[in-house]
């Protein structure tokens, strides 16, 4: 009996050697074994560069609470060309309300008289003038062909001497 009693002795000892040796180990434990974990993505409806986060990793976050901060430097932009447009819409809609300027009016009058001018000439025909100038220029480009020809008869002649 006092061989099991020295049996168990050193056996326990070795045990109380091992738990102490591997409490003071500088190296942490390896254990293996699986982690569950739930991962959410996060996106937004509008673009743009993040200013600040509100929320870190790992935070528990209520509904409707803010994670980040947006820059407002692109939806500075944004508001200002809608602005932009709806100056542009406004302007639009006070000038079809107020009805053509003056201005309109009188040029719109002067294209028409000018068209209605074009119509009276074409269906007239040409005027008595008109032929008159004609003609006038037929018997100028006529005189210059003639002139041409006596021109060239002499330069042959001369040529040919």
């Amino acid at each position: 009996m006092p061989k099991r009693a020295i049996g168990a002795t050193v056996a326990a000892m070795l045990l109380i050697g091992i738990l102490v040796y591997s409490r003071n180990r500088r190296e942490p434990l390896k254990v293996s074994g699986y982690i569950e974990a739930d991962e959410i993505r996060i996106g937004s409806r509008v673009g743009g560069r993040v200013a600040t986060v509100r929320a870190i990793e790992g935070q528990a976050v209520k509904a409707g609470q803010p994670l980040i901060e947006l820059e407002p430097f692109q939806l500075r932009e944004q508001l200002t060309q809608a602005q932009a447009v709806l100056a542009q819409a406004k302007a639009e809609l006070e000038r079809v309300n107020n009805g053509f300027q003056p201005e309109e009016k009188a040029q719109a009058k002067a294209k028409v008289d000018q068209l209605a001018a074009v119509v009276r000439k074409l269906v007239k025909g040409p005027q008595e003038e008109d032929i008159a100038a004609a003609e006038s220029q037929v018997d100028l480009a006529e005189a210059q062909f003639e002139l041409a020809k006596l021109k060239h008869q002499r330069t042959e002649t001369l040529f040919a001497k």
